[in-house]
Parts: C-alpha cells; structure tokens; sequence
C-alpha cells in the first residue's frame, strides 16, 4: 500500500511540473493561428425580447404579500425542553417557562387579477397567516384577507380589503 501511494505522488509531482510545460506555445505559434482581424460584432436586436415587453405590461400589477402568523411556543428557546437533550439530562428542577406567543414573518409575490382587487399568489405564502399585506410597485400598502387556497396546485387567491382605488391588474391572453 505504501509502494502505491509513493508511486501516486510521483507521478503527481510529475504531472504538476510537465503540465505547464505543455501549455504554452511560442509568440510565433500564436500569432500564425490568431484569426487576422476580430470578427464584427453581432449587433443587438432592435425590438424588446418578448421577457422585456412582458415586464413592461405585467410589472405594475405584480405586488408584494407580507404575512404575520401568531404562534404559542412551549418554553421557548430552552435545551432542557427538547426531548432529545431531555432523554440525556433529564428532567430541570424548577426550571420552567409558561409558553410564550411568537410572531412569525413571512414573504412572497402575486399579481393582481382583476380591478376588485383579487391577487393570485402561492398557497404556501399565505399558509395560516393571521394577518396579510399587500404591496403594490408604487409603494401603496393595503390590508388583504386570503380568499382560498389549493395546497395541491399551490395556488391561492388573496383579496384586497377597502380598495376603491384603480388597481393595475394584468392580463392574459385576450382578456
């Protein structure tokens, strides 16, 4: 085993010393296979791509979801609590905590569906949220409640509360 480990670093040792060796070229070398002048520059397209164009249409009704849920936590952030370290240590003596409320934050996207303020977005963005707010590009901030929800197809629709507003909404296909 020794003898084949040996043989290895020989002939990584010489590997490492021959490969550079072998890579360069002369200047003379270079030059005759060098092309005589650059090709020209293809030029861009002068129409959008059709990922431009689609931004450009869709982005005002594309918005921001922020979620907050409410959880009760039992005991909170104590290693004596967590029944693998239980099973080691056992039981603490008079040292517990009452279960504490944690707010949970969360974030995600959708767009705008139609102008009674109806927003498509993921299921699991909205998945038991307490309190939903909805963002639009222009900064404006609305209240939202979650209308329904497919887990299957993770898809969801959002509703904006209280808007009297025009929404930007997007559209597909010809509607």
């Amino acid at each position: 085993m020794r003898i084949l480990a040996a043989f290895g670093m020989v002939v990584l040792t010489l590997l490492g010393s021959v490969a550079p060796a072998l890579a360069q070229t002369s200047a003379a070398e270079a030059a005759a296979t060098a092309p005589a002048e650059a090709p020209a520059q293809i030029a861009a397209p002068a129409r959008q791509s059709f990922v431009a164009a689609a931004v450009q249409r869709v982005g005002p009704a594309v918005v921001r979801i922020d979620t907050e849920t409410t959880v009760v936590r039992n005991n909170p952030g104590l290693l004596f609590e967590d029944p693998f370290f239980r099973g080691f240590f056992g039981e603490p003596d008079g040292f517990s905590r009452p279960p504490q409320e944690q707010l949970l934050r969360g974030q995600g996207s959708g767009f705008i569906i139609s102008a009674s303020g109806d927003v498509l977005t993921n299921a699991h963005v909205v998945d038991g949220a307490d309190r939903v707010t909805v963002t639009l590009k222009d900064g404006r901030t609305f209240e939202a409640v979650v209308e329904g929800a497919d887990e299957v197809t993770d898809l969801a629709v959002v509703k904006i509360e209280g808007e009297s507003e025009t929404l930007p909404v997007a559209s597909f296909g010809q509607f």
